[in-house]
């Protein structure tokens, strides 16, 4: 599927913690497989469960799914296997 079949949007998200860039060195374009072995690439979230404690909103974008929903794999997914594997595609 292209990025037809995504709408890039703007959103505003409330952090869950301070900002943490992915790491340069986490081999993710070239050799996906070459991270497997990693605990974990990003930290744990943040612990904030209080909206008053929330960090305040920041704008981003995020990408929508435009096609027919049954077109979805429904299964669920890890976000460090993500990023190991597929966050090159979405980064621009």
């Amino acid at each position: 599927m292209g990025t037809q079949s995504y709408e890039r949007v703007r959103v505003l998200v409330h952090p869950l913690g301070p900002f943490t860039p992915v790491p340069a060195d986490v081999p993710v374009a070239a050799n996906p497989e070459a991270a497997e072995d990693g605990d974990g690439i990003l930290p744990p979230l943040g612990t904030n469960s209080e909206p008053a404690e929330a960090a305040q909103p920041i704008e981003t974008h995020t990408f929508v799914w435009r096609l027919k929903d049954n077109w979805l794999e429904k299964e669920l997914w890890s976000f460090d296997e993500f990023v190991r594997k597929n966050a090159w595609k979405w980064i621009y």
